[in-house]
């Protein structure tokens, strides 16, 4: 059941949820599979039955890219892409994390990130407790 009342749409729930403190993202009731981007239909069975379900946070980085930028532009940051447990995958961020830290790999935890008026992000961190 959803803790956060409907939107205008599936991007706006998840919005919402993040800004609740909650990361959530969709699953199929018919088959089961996981969904994000946010959708009104199933890409794998075309439902509508889709469901907004807390995730793990938990997943690994499965690429990375490497913006390079001068140090009085903030230095240079990385872009990863994240599997995340449930099988999907998010494009994100390490903020903690030095670039030439970053491996293909790494196990990885999710958290929600508000950054001044910016809207929340999901962000990642080095999942110590794993290997």
């Amino acid at each position: 059941m959803n803790a956060v009342p409907s939107q205008a749409g599936p991007d706006a729930q998840f919005r919402a949820y993040l800004e609740a403190g909650e990361f959530r993202l969709q699953q199929c009731g018919d088959c089961n599979a996981w969904v994000f981007f946010p959708r009104l239909l199933c890409p794998t069975c075309a439902s509508r039955a889709l469901v907004w379900r807390k995730v793990t946070g938990r997943g690994r980085v499965y690429s990375r890219a490497v913006l390079k930028r001068k140090p009085e532009r903030g230095g240079d940051h990385a872009i990863v892409l994240v599997t995340l447990e449930e099988g999907v995958r998010l494009m994100s961020r390490l903020p903690t994390t030095a670039p030439e830290a970053i491996a293909i790999g790494m196990p990885v935890i999710a958290r929600i990130e508000h950054a001044g008026d910016d809207p929340p992000t999901v962000v990642f961190m080095p999942d110590e407790d794993r290997p």
